[in-house]
């Protein structure tokens, strides 16, 4: 994956997990776990660590009122 310039590889197993993470739409990540594996707290790491992904914060929240059903921090 190329973003900003930066390239990450990741095995073909990390695709559903990464499909999700990357979506733009808030992820709870323990419901993430449920569905694609407990590597998705690890995935979610490398994405914020490489500023792909950001924590929901109040303010993130805020923009997503009323159109995502599920964006609470």
């Amino acid at each position: 994956m190329l973003s900003s310039g930066k390239k990450l590889t990741f095995k073909a197993k990390a695709l559903p997990a990464l499909r999700l993470l990357l979506s733009g739409q808030p992820v709870n990540l323990d419901e993430a776990a449920d569905s694609t594996g407990d590597e998705v707290y690890q995935l979610a790491e490398i994405l914020m660590k490489h500023e792909w992904c950001a924590p929901l914060t109040p303010e993130l929240s805020s923009g997503y009122s009323g159109l995502v059903v599920n964006a609470t921090p």
